[in-house]
């Protein structure tokens, strides 16, 4: 699904006219203004609520440069398309250096040469988004544009509730990937009979 699918979606659940564009100069009608508008915020949005791993990256960061503060006395420059930290560590995979982002830096407890950083990074294109993360970009988009298209807060209510919904079903799926069968225990193991 490309991002006007998506937007369409949206606005087909709002009972609201199609669009045939996104991102126009010259916007045919408020479905499109709005969509062009809201769209990007409803995925970024979407990308900050949940560690989603079609989107989850390592960066190497470093050379650090001195904060002058004594609990985070490092601070490394993270790339812009950085949307959240997951975790950091010194190259050991132990993911256990305390860390705060501020601003563009992450600032940390410790100075290694590089640090290394799991990280959501902003994913523009929706032909690489899940099923269910494209519909819950649909569900989000549809909550920020019922009240300017309906001017229904009940319409805006039920659909801040159904992004609420689609966001828990995509994530419980997309946090399964990379689990094995075999790592799962059954559920009559789990019983005490």
């Amino acid at each position: 699904m490309d991002a006007v699918g998506i937007c369409n979606l949206a606005l087909g659940w709002l009972g609201a006219t199609a669009i045939t564009q996104l991102n126009a100069a010259d916007p045919l009608s408020t479905e499109e203004e709005l969509c062009s508008r809201l769209y990007p915020a409803a995925v970024r949005s979407v990308l900050e609520a949940k560690p989603w791993t079609w989107a989850t990256k390592r960066e190497a960061l470093g050379p650090a440069e001195a904060t002058g503060l004594p609990d985070f006395p490092s601070k490394y420059p993270l790339p812009s398309t950085v949307v959240r930290v997951l975790s950091c560590d010194d190259g050991g995979g132990a993911n256990d250096i305390e860390y705060r982002r501020e601003g563009g830096y992450l600032l940390t407890e410790t100075s290694p040469a590089t640090l290394f950083a799991k990280v959501i990074t902003l994913e523009e294109d929706p032909t690489r988004f899940s099923t269910g993360f494209a519909r819950a970009v649909a569900a989000r988009l549809a909550a920020d544009l019922a009240m300017p298209l309906t001017e229904n807060a009940g319409v805006a209510k039920r659909w801040e509730a159904q992004y609420a919904m689609e966001l828990q079903k995509a994530g419980a799926l997309d946090g399964a990937q990379g689990r094995s069968e075999g790592s799962r225990p059954s559920i009559c193991a789990a019983r005490r009979w």
